[in-house]
């Protein structure tokens, strides 16, 4: 499926670059991108500036669109020696809820749900929320306030944290709120097929058998005396057999059953971390040949393949870098992980699940 790649910077439509990069990860929220011109006509380039707007496409042969980020320009780089070199990059819409501290007229909501919240903290930028991923899902959180200086991103990453969702860019620069895996890639990632590149990671140096977090909370029953207890959880890591303890204290007051989910959460991410892989493929699309094709995409449960080692899992695309060359061509760098690293409600005794595992099986 031939496709061009279109640069937008207002109603402006720029062709020809000699080299592009847009990426995508979980848990950073905005996405960024960057791309390099040489020689263009000086008033061209002028039209581009920080702060403009931009659209960055792909345009199939079939006249299908799809949009691959909407941002601004955060900074531009003009060089001249034997020719003329101009590098612009930026981020998506939501960079401005990474800046810029949340601001609402009340700072408080009381018995409102969760999407409601982050609508409401996303709608003076103009950034819509979308919710249908979580559904009927939707908690009601009971009393939830915006801390004194903190970023909308920090306000909305505390507030989603608690029940495992996910907040997610689009294409577009809106928001959606979802949870791991919500969607299913078309096609599997297969060694001596479609992969051009992989490193398959193994690093348990972050791994432990043991997990202990202490915290301090208020004795129950006496809180007007202003006793404080001290709180305990534990967790095991049963994929490390030898002897690795971690304690640590936590970040705020806790009661006993939010620090055991604290120290489940802990256990679980460093297990999940601890594996995955690289892939490199050619193209930016799932399927290059099919005339229903897309781009790749993250927060999709994927299938890799390795037969010579014996390695078949089902993983989460938690990263995606699109990226164009003269060199290499157009190419798209995914990084796969467990889902397990982004579950909801992780049990005290940690162990991946074996479709989920890139060991040799």
């Amino acid at each position: 499926m031939p496709s061009e790649i279109q640069v937008l910077v207002g109603r402006d439509r720029f062709y020809g670059w000699k080299s592009l990069e847009i990426s995508r990860t979980l848990g950073e929220l905005c996405g960024s991108f960057s791309f390099t011109a040489v020689d263009f006509p000086a008033d061209e380039i002028k039209k581009i500036d920080v702060g403009s707007p931009v659209v960055i496409k792909m345009v199939a042969d079939t006249l299908q669109e799809w949009d691959l980020i909407t941002g601004y320009v955060d900074r531009t780089e003009r060089r001249v020696d034997d020719g003329r070199e101009f590098v612009f990059s930026g981020r998506d819409r939501t960079s401005d809820l990474v800046d810029c501290s949340a601001d609402y007229p009340k700072n408080t909501w009381t018995a409102k749900s969760l999407s409601t919240i982050a609508a409401d903290l996303c709608d003076p930028f103009g950034i819509g929320v979308d919710s249908i991923d979580i559904g009927a899902n939707d908690p009601e959180i009971p009393r939830f306030s915006i801390k004194t200086g903190e970023t909308v991103f920090d306000a909305l990453d505390r507030l989603c944290n608690a029940y495992a969702i996910l907040t997610i860019t689009d294409a577009q620069g809106n928001i959606r709120l979802t949870r791991v895996g919500s969607a299913k890639s078309d096609t599997s990632l297969i060694v001596g097929q479609n992969i051009q590149r992989v490193d398959f990671i193994r690093d348990f140096s972050g791994r432990y058998s043991k997990y202990t977090a202490k915290a301090q909370g208020n004795q129950k029953g006496a809180e007007w005396l202003g006793d404080k207890i001290s709180l305990r959880g534990d967790a095991t890591d049963v994929g490390v057999s030898r002897y690795r303890p971690l304690l640590f204290m936590t970040e705020k007051q806790e009661t006993r059953e939010s620090v055991q989910k604290r120290v489940n959460w802990e256990a679980q991410v460093r297990a999940g971390q601890a594996e995955g892989a690289s892939v490199t493929v050619k193209n930016w699309m799932q399927d290059p040949t099919g005339r229903n094709s897309r781009p790749w995409e993250i927060n999709e449960t994927i299938g890799i393949k390795d037969e010579g080692f014996d390695i078949e899992a089902q993983l989460v695309v938690s990263s995606v870098t699109f990226s164009v060359s003269e060199g290499a061509g157009r190419e798209t760098s995914l990084e796969l992980s467990p889902p397990e690293i982004f579950a909801e409600n992780p049990s005290e005794k940690i162990e991946l699940a074996s479709k989920h595992s890139v060991k040799p099986s």
